[in-house]
């Protein structure tokens, strides 16, 4: 069994609907588990699972250049929660996310979920349904047009993260949504690599 790291940065367990979801994050197989992290997501948290991640990777037998696209994939992962999470009331008002990074079988698993507004899900679940369609043709030209475009928007993005995602790994995005009440949906996102 590989030793692993349960982080978690609540100092006390909110009970809500979720709860069933998380203790499914800790149910999961040991072996295999290179980070399992539940809380809020701030710049020093986030170097600090950046750093994390990076010592597990290193002792990995793995090629240097997918260790590399699971540094970036994560960087996605993490940049998006930051700039898409939305508050839940029942989490005490904190932007609680889950991350999990996992080995099995060459393959690397990245998972990672937070809450958005019910009303961002359709269009969440468009665009993931739209860029999982694409070509290698496509996903490069969609992210040379929205990069030439150079909007950013009020959140501090360009759109861009799913697509560098889809580019690097080569693999589709498998992705959840739960409705917790009529305000919010949790949105679970699966990157294997």
């Amino acid at each position: 069994m590989q030793e692993y790291l349960i982080i978690n940065s609540l100092t006390s367990r909110n009970e809500s609907p979720l709860s069933t979801m998380f203790e499914d994050f800790g149910k999961m197989r040991n072996d295999g588990k290179l980070l399992i992290f539940r809380g809020v997501l701030t710049s020093e948290t986030i170097t600090s699972l950046l750093r994390f991640a990076e010592v597990r990777l290193s002792n990995a037998d793995l090629p240097l250049k997918k260790k590399k696209v699971v540094i970036n994939v994560l960087i996605e992962c993490l940049q998006n929660v930051i700039y898409h999470t939305r508050s839940h009331p029942s989490s005490g008002g904190f932007n609680e996310c889950l991350l999990e990074l996992a080995s099995e079988n060459q393959t690397i698993q990245v998972r990672i979920g937070n809450y958005i507004r019910h009303e961002e899900t359709d269009g969440l679940k468009q665009k993931l349904e739209q860029y999982n369609g694409f070509d290698d043709k496509k996903l490069r030209q969609t992210y040379l047009d929205i990069l030439e475009k150079g909007e950013i928007s009020d959140r501090g993005g360009a759109g861009l993260g799913l697509l560098r995602m889809l580019r690097e790994t080569a693999n589709p995005l498998n992705w959840n949504f739960v409705r917790v009440n009529p305000d919010f949906d949790f949105f679970s996102l699966q990157i294997d690599i």
